[in-house]
């Protein structure tokens, strides 16, 4: 689901001017922002009752 955001991205940037990206990357941007969320978030979300750290 994470990777959605990149794929996204490199379908709009090529959309709207014909930049290319290379897919496999797309989705690891898109995992990289949502590992940023989940540590930028991680007092917020514990306070809610959520917690998308793994367990270990």
């Amino acid at each position: 689901m994470a990777g959605m955001v990149g794929e996204m991205l490199s379908e709009l940037w090529a959309w709207h001017d014909g930049t290319q990206s290379d897919p496999m990357k797309a989705i690891a941007f898109g995992r990289g922002l949502q590992a940023v969320n989940i540590l930028r978030n991680r007092v917020e979300d514990l306070k809610r009752g959520v917690d998308f750290f793994p367990d270990g």
